[in-house]
Protein backbone atom coordinates (compact mmCIF):
# COMPACT_ATOMS: atom_id res chain seq x y z
CA UNK A 1 0.00 0.00 0.00
CA UNK A 2 2.86 2.34 0.88
CA UNK A 3 4.63 1.52 -2.42
CA UNK A 4 1.39 2.24 -4.31
CA UNK A 5 0.98 5.60 -2.52
CA UNK A 6 4.59 6.50 -3.26
CA UNK A 7 4.10 5.63 -6.93
CA UNK A 8 0.96 7.81 -7.13
CA UNK A 9 2.76 10.60 -5.34
CA UNK A 10 5.65 10.30 -7.77
CA UNK A 11 3.29 10.36 -10.77
CA UNK A 12 1.55 13.44 -9.35
CA UNK A 13 4.91 15.14 -8.85
CA UNK A 14 6.01 14.31 -12.40
CA UNK A 15 2.74 15.65 -13.81
CA UNK A 16 3.14 18.81 -11.76
CA UNK A 17 6.70 19.28 -13.02
CA UNK A 18 5.58 18.71 -16.62
CA UNK A 19 2.79 21.26 -16.18
CA UNK A 20 5.23 23.79 -14.70
CA UNK A 21 7.62 23.24 -17.60
CA UNK A 22 4.78 23.71 -20.07
CA UNK A 23 3.70 26.93 -18.36
CA UNK A 24 7.28 28.17 -18.36
CA UNK A 25 7.57 27.40 -22.07
CA UNK A 26 4.31 29.20 -22.79
CA UNK A 27 5.55 32.18 -20.81
CA UNK A 28 8.82 32.19 -22.76
CA UNK A 29 6.90 31.99 -26.04
CA UNK A 30 4.71 34.89 -24.93
CA UNK A 31 7.75 36.98 -23.99
CA UNK A 32 9.38 36.10 -27.31
CA UNK A 33 6.22 37.01 -29.23
CA UNK A 34 5.93 40.35 -27.41
CA UNK A 35 9.57 41.04 -28.24
CA UNK A 36 8.98 40.21 -31.92
CA UNK A 37 5.88 42.43 -32.01
CA UNK A 38 7.84 45.34 -30.52
CA UNK A 39 10.63 44.75 -33.02
CA UNK A 40 8.12 44.61 -35.89
CA UNK A 41 6.47 47.80 -34.65
CA UNK A 42 9.83 49.57 -34.54
CA UNK A 43 10.67 48.35 -38.04
CA UNK A 44 7.27 49.49 -39.29
CA UNK A 45 7.79 52.96 -37.77
CA UNK A 46 11.26 53.07 -39.30
CA UNK A 47 9.81 52.10 -42.70
CA UNK A 48 7.33 54.96 -42.39
CA UNK A 49 10.12 57.49 -41.80
CA UNK A 50 12.08 56.56 -44.94
CA UNK A 51 9.18 56.96 -47.42
CA UNK A 52 8.17 60.23 -45.73
CA UNK A 53 11.67 61.57 -46.27
CA UNK A 54 11.73 60.19 -49.82
CA UNK A 55 8.41 61.83 -50.78
CA UNK A 56 9.54 65.18 -49.38
CA UNK A 57 12.80 64.90 -51.32
CA UNK A 58 10.98 63.98 -54.53
CA UNK A 59 8.63 66.93 -54.10
CA UNK A 60 11.63 69.24 -53.67
CA UNK A 61 13.29 67.85 -56.83
CA UNK A 62 9.99 68.15 -58.69
CA UNK A 63 9.69 71.82 -57.69
CA UNK A 64 13.24 72.50 -58.91
CA UNK A 65 12.58 70.70 -62.19
CA UNK A 66 9.43 72.78 -62.75
CA UNK A 67 11.29 76.01 -62.02
CA UNK A 68 13.97 74.97 -64.53
CA UNK A 69 11.28 74.04 -67.11
CA UNK A 70 12.56 70.45 -67.19
CA UNK A 71 9.26 69.02 -68.35
CA UNK A 72 10.42 65.43 -68.93
CA UNK A 73 12.15 65.33 -65.55
CA UNK A 74 9.02 66.67 -63.84
CA UNK A 75 6.88 63.98 -65.46
CA UNK A 76 9.30 61.21 -64.42
CA UNK A 77 9.44 62.41 -60.80
CA UNK A 78 5.67 62.75 -60.68
CA UNK A 79 5.22 59.20 -62.05
CA UNK A 80 7.72 57.82 -59.56
CA UNK A 81 5.95 59.56 -56.65
CA UNK A 82 2.59 58.11 -57.68
CA UNK A 83 4.11 54.64 -58.04
CA UNK A 84 5.85 54.71 -54.64
CA UNK A 85 2.81 56.05 -52.81
CA UNK A 86 0.59 53.39 -54.36
CA UNK A 87 3.08 50.64 -53.48
CA UNK A 88 3.30 51.68 -49.83
CA UNK A 89 -0.37 52.44 -49.24
CA UNK A 90 -2.02 49.43 -50.86
CA UNK A 91 -0.18 46.43 -49.43
CA UNK A 92 -2.46 43.35 -49.28
CA UNK A 93 -5.46 45.36 -50.50
CA UNK A 94 -7.86 44.70 -53.32
CA UNK A 95 -8.49 47.57 -55.71
CA UNK A 96 -10.22 48.08 -59.07
CA UNK A 97 -8.24 46.95 -62.09
CA UNK A 98 -8.37 50.57 -63.29
CA UNK A 99 -6.08 51.55 -60.38
CA UNK A 100 -3.53 48.91 -61.39
CA UNK A 101 -3.66 50.08 -65.00
CA UNK A 102 -3.00 53.67 -63.95
CA UNK A 103 0.02 52.58 -61.91
CA UNK A 104 1.43 50.38 -64.66
CA UNK A 105 1.12 53.29 -67.09
CA UNK A 106 3.20 55.43 -64.71
CA UNK A 107 5.75 52.64 -64.39
CA UNK A 108 5.94 52.11 -68.16
CA UNK A 109 6.36 55.86 -68.70
CA UNK A 110 9.47 55.77 -66.48
CA UNK A 111 10.87 52.72 -68.28
CA UNK A 112 10.03 54.13 -71.71
CA UNK A 113 11.97 57.28 -70.83
CA UNK A 114 14.89 55.09 -69.84
CA UNK A 115 14.87 52.71 -72.83
CA UNK A 116 13.53 55.04 -75.52
CA UNK A 117 12.80 53.28 -78.83
CA UNK A 118 14.07 49.97 -77.47
CA UNK A 119 10.86 49.53 -75.44
CA UNK A 120 7.35 49.58 -76.86
CA UNK A 121 4.16 48.53 -75.12
CA UNK A 122 0.44 48.16 -75.78
CA UNK A 123 -2.49 47.81 -73.39
CA UNK A 124 -5.66 45.96 -74.37
CA UNK A 125 -8.06 46.23 -71.43
CA UNK A 126 -11.80 45.56 -71.77
CA UNK A 127 -13.96 48.33 -70.28
CA UNK A 128 -16.12 45.82 -68.40
CA UNK A 129 -13.02 44.64 -66.50
CA UNK A 130 -12.01 48.01 -65.12
CA UNK A 131 -14.10 47.86 -61.92
CA UNK A 132 -13.21 44.28 -61.01
CA UNK A 133 -11.42 44.11 -57.66
CA UNK A 134 -7.97 42.52 -57.85
CA UNK A 135 -4.99 42.27 -55.46
CA UNK A 136 -2.84 45.39 -55.61
CA UNK A 137 0.59 45.45 -57.27
CA UNK A 138 0.25 42.31 -59.37
CA UNK A 139 1.02 43.84 -62.77
CA UNK A 140 4.15 45.83 -61.96
CA UNK A 141 6.32 42.83 -60.88
CA UNK A 142 5.38 40.98 -64.08
CA UNK A 143 6.13 43.93 -66.35
CA UNK A 144 9.38 44.58 -64.49
CA UNK A 145 10.34 40.93 -64.99
CA UNK A 146 9.65 41.21 -68.73
CA UNK A 147 11.80 44.31 -69.03
CA UNK A 148 14.73 43.20 -66.89
CA UNK A 149 14.96 39.54 -67.92
CA UNK A 150 13.30 39.59 -71.31
CA UNK A 151 14.20 42.86 -73.03
CA UNK A 152 17.04 44.63 -71.23
CA UNK A 153 19.79 42.34 -72.50
CA UNK A 154 18.37 42.28 -76.04
CA UNK A 155 20.20 44.66 -78.37
CA UNK A 156 17.00 45.63 -80.17
CA UNK A 157 14.81 45.74 -77.05
CA UNK A 158 11.28 44.53 -77.66
CA UNK A 159 7.58 44.82 -77.04
CA UNK A 160 5.31 44.25 -74.04
CA UNK A 161 1.62 43.48 -74.44
CA UNK A 162 -0.74 43.71 -71.45
CA UNK A 163 -4.32 42.49 -71.73
CA UNK A 164 -7.31 41.91 -69.46
CA UNK A 165 -10.49 40.13 -70.55
CA UNK A 166 -13.38 38.26 -69.00
CA UNK A 167 -13.15 34.57 -69.76
CA UNK A 168 -15.88 32.24 -68.48
CA UNK A 169 -16.82 34.77 -65.78
CA UNK A 170 -13.23 35.04 -64.60
CA UNK A 171 -10.72 37.83 -65.16
CA UNK A 172 -7.81 36.77 -67.35
CA UNK A 173 -4.77 39.04 -67.18
CA UNK A 174 -1.81 38.44 -69.48
CA UNK A 175 1.62 40.06 -69.74
CA UNK A 176 3.50 39.02 -72.87
CA UNK A 177 6.86 40.01 -74.28
CA UNK A 178 8.95 39.04 -77.31
CA UNK A 179 12.22 38.98 -75.37
CA UNK A 180 14.90 36.35 -74.92
CA UNK A 181 12.68 33.87 -73.04
CA UNK A 182 13.22 31.83 -69.88
CA UNK A 183 15.45 28.72 -69.71
CA UNK A 184 13.42 25.50 -69.48
CA UNK A 185 14.77 24.47 -66.05
CA UNK A 186 13.92 27.88 -64.57
CA UNK A 187 10.49 27.81 -66.24
CA UNK A 188 9.78 24.41 -64.70
CA UNK A 189 10.60 25.70 -61.22
CA UNK A 190 8.52 28.84 -61.70
CA UNK A 191 5.48 26.81 -62.72
CA UNK A 192 5.87 24.47 -59.72
CA UNK A 193 6.64 26.85 -56.83
CA UNK A 194 5.57 24.37 -54.13
CA UNK A 195 8.29 21.89 -55.03
CA UNK A 196 11.00 24.31 -56.13
CA UNK A 197 13.84 25.87 -54.18
CA UNK A 198 14.38 29.16 -55.97
CA UNK A 199 15.98 31.13 -53.17
CA UNK A 200 18.00 33.91 -54.75
CA UNK A 201 17.19 32.93 -58.33
CA UNK A 202 17.33 36.14 -60.37
CA UNK A 203 14.33 35.20 -62.52
CA UNK A 204 12.00 34.27 -59.71
CA UNK A 205 12.01 36.88 -56.95
CA UNK A 206 9.15 39.07 -58.21
CA UNK A 207 7.09 36.19 -59.61
CA UNK A 208 7.70 34.01 -56.56
CA UNK A 209 6.50 36.73 -54.19
CA UNK A 210 3.40 37.27 -56.30
CA UNK A 211 2.68 33.53 -56.39
CA UNK A 212 2.89 33.37 -52.60
CA UNK A 213 0.56 36.36 -52.20
CA UNK A 214 -2.04 34.93 -54.56
CA UNK A 215 -1.87 31.50 -52.95
CA UNK A 216 -2.51 33.03 -49.51
CA UNK A 217 -5.50 34.92 -50.92
CA UNK A 218 -6.96 32.19 -53.17
CA UNK A 219 -5.50 28.96 -51.70
CA UNK A 220 -4.04 27.94 -55.05
CA UNK A 221 -1.51 29.01 -57.66
CA UNK A 222 -3.22 31.41 -60.09
CA UNK A 223 -0.22 32.03 -62.37
CA UNK A 224 0.70 30.10 -65.52
CA UNK A 225 3.94 30.85 -67.39
CA UNK A 226 4.86 29.82 -70.93
CA UNK A 227 8.11 30.75 -72.62
CA UNK A 228 10.41 29.85 -75.50
CA UNK A 229 14.04 30.87 -75.87
CA UNK A 230 14.39 33.63 -78.44
CA UNK A 231 10.62 34.06 -78.80
CA UNK A 232 9.45 35.54 -75.52
CA UNK A 233 7.36 34.87 -72.43
CA UNK A 234 3.68 34.95 -71.54
CA UNK A 235 2.44 35.16 -67.94
CA UNK A 236 -1.26 34.46 -67.42
CA UNK A 237 -3.24 35.15 -64.25
CA UNK A 238 -6.81 33.91 -63.78
CA UNK A 239 -8.78 35.55 -60.95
Amino acid sequence: LMVEKLRKSQDTLIQKQEMELKLQQEHLNKVKMESLLKESELKFLHMQINPHFLFNTLNSILAIAQIEDAEKTSEMISSLSVLLRYTLNTVNEKLPLSSEIKIIENYLFIQKTRFGQRLNYRLDIDDDCMNIQIPSMILQPLVENSIIHGLESSENGGNIYISAHLKQQKLEIMVRDDGIGIPSDVLERLNHPDTADDHGNRYSIGISNLQKRLKIMYNENRIEITSAIGKGTCIRILL
